[in-house]
């Protein structure tokens, strides 16, 4: 497999992380509140952020088209980055429309929305090059390039 190929299918694991954990929420009224917390806007950020997620991989995939591999890694490791503005800029008219005031759908999107996006997202990627590095060690992954 090529690194395009990989990061092709890594970046699936938006979407593939919570349907994996959904079973947790059988168990979601056992866990400490942190953790249910966590697990619910775990399962609620595709629905969340699945429009914008969508669109910023469409517009990844085309801007990158015939990159070497050494650039498609270091764009992978900013994506959550490059990510956060559309997210914010998707959502905030949105939630201004829905709380009906500028600054509160600001803070909603701004001091929630974003930041859950930016760990996510830097948790979607430690497991993306963890995986690569794995894959790579195991001859899977050319390092060619």
């Amino acid at each position: 497999m090529t690194l395009r190929a990989y990061y092709r299918r890594a970046l699936l694991l938006p979407v593939v992380v919570p349907l994996l954990f959904a079973p947790g929420l059988w168990f979601a009224d056992r866990l400490p509140l942190g953790l249910g917390v966590l697990l619910v806007s775990l399962l609620v950020s595709p629905l969340v952020g699945g429009v914008p997620y969508l669109i910023f991989v469409l517009l990844l995939r085309r801007r990158t088209r015939g990159w070497p591999d050494g650039r498609l890694r270091r764009i992978a490791l900013v994506a959550p980055l490059l990510f956060a503005p559309l997210l914010a800029a998707v959502l905030l008219p949105a939630a201004w429309f829905e709380r009906g005031s500028f600054w509160s759908a600001a803070e909603l999107v701004g001091g929630w929305c974003v930041p859950l996006a930016l760990v996510l997202g830097y948790a979607y990627v430690a497991i993306a090059e963890a995986g690569r590095l794995v894959l790579e060690r195991r001859g899977k992954i050319d390092r060619a390039a």
